[in-house]
């Protein structure tokens, strides 16, 4: 390209305000190397331009087919929930007055039907189930139910859900709060068992509030009833095989009145509800009552702090630890 096109060049894609004919003056005593120089500059930046606005094509059409393809989905959605929402009139009792179940497998199967220019609707199922009857085997479908009995069943699904949650919230120390309460039931909208809210929970599928202090509280007594429930229906040889699991739960109970996690106890509040819950959990144990002295040994503090640790552990094998420390501090 020669000196003076690519002059013209430059003026077609100077700015519209600028003066033309000063541009041409001003190139023209300007080398041809010169000129050459500023054209290349200005041909990169109309390539990138061109580019960018390419670009800009690519991401409004995708924009474009991707809302056209929501819209398609929203309708066909409503289409398959107004097929599933009605019983049908059938020849066979097995289905007369049943409805499809929303399921993904019935859904493709009906999706299947339609020929050309058909369109899905529930008139259309209701005609094609009149012809082609047989056509019903390759469904699932249950029975009808009115939308005053699915609301009815829709609370006694609530009702359940929320029951299994209040009794699993203490394990976890989540609060009973409605907004949980209703966070469980939108994510088990069919109900659950304690197992798979349990599940939800650990794998973090469910982002709950945990409880606050007074429910805290609450949970402990709640599991220390429960403990006591557990333990105290089982005979003595039992409980003593059992042993190690039953310290291992008191361990846990004993761990929630810690004051530094519950932040509502002092230290000396922490130790007089530890010796309690030690006491009520060593009862269902049934550990015999500690005397005040054997023969003509005395089973006092004295006596206890002067034995081996090998006596004082045999102590507590026999009368349980909340018997040994209060006789330690001489109550």
């Amino acid at each position: 390209m020669d000196k003076q096109s690519m002059v013209e060049f430059i003026i077609r894609n100077a700015d519209a305000s600028a003066d033309q004919s000063a541009i041409a003056s001003y190139y023209q005593k300007k080398t041809e190397a010169e000129v050459a120089e500023d054209f290349q500059k200005l041909l990169i930046g109309e390539k990138q331009r061109i580019a960018a606005s390419n670009e800009d094509l690519k991401k409004a059409e995708t924009a474009a087919a991707e809302a056209i393809q929501s819209r398609n989905q929203a309708y066909s959605d409503y289409i398959w929930l107004s097929i599933c929402s009605r019983p049908i009139k059938h020849v066979s009792p097995r289905y007369n007055g049943k409805q499809v179940q929303n399921v993904t497998s019935s859904r493709i199967e009906v999706l299947s039907w339609p020929h050309d220019g058909e369109k899905p609707s529930w008139e259309w199922f209701q005609h094609v189930m009149d012809e082609q009857p047989f056509l019903a085997d390759r469904l699932a479908w249950q029975d009808y139910l009115s939308p005053k009995a699915e609301q009815q069943n829709n609370a006694q699904v609530e009702a359940a859900t929320r029951a299994t949650f209040f009794s699993v919230a203490p394990a976890y120390d989540l609060s009973r709060c409605e907004s949980n309460v209703q966070a469980v039931v939108q994510h088990f909208p069919d109900g659950a068992d304690s197992f798979q809210i349990g599940l939800a929970i650990q794998n973090h599928e469910l982002n709950l509030a945990p409880c606050n202090k007074a429910e805290y509280t609450e949970y402990t007594r709640e599991l220390e009833a429960e403990f006591t429930r557990k333990w105290n229906g089982l005979p003595i040889h039992e409980v003593r095989k059992r042993s190690q699991e039953c310290a291992t739960e008191r361990e846990a109970l004993l761990a929630r009145h810690s004051w530094k996690e519950r932040g509502v106890l002092t230290k000396e509040d922490e130790e007089a509800a530890r010796q309690e819950s030690i006491r009520v959990q060593e009862s269902a144990l049934g550990y015999a009552v500690m005397p005040a002295s054997i023969g003509e040994t005395t089973l006092d503090a004295s006596y206890l702090k002067g034995c081996s640790r090998n006596q004082l552990m045999d102590a507590i094998r026999r009368w349980g630890s909340y018997q040994v420390n209060q006789r330690l501090v001489g109550k």
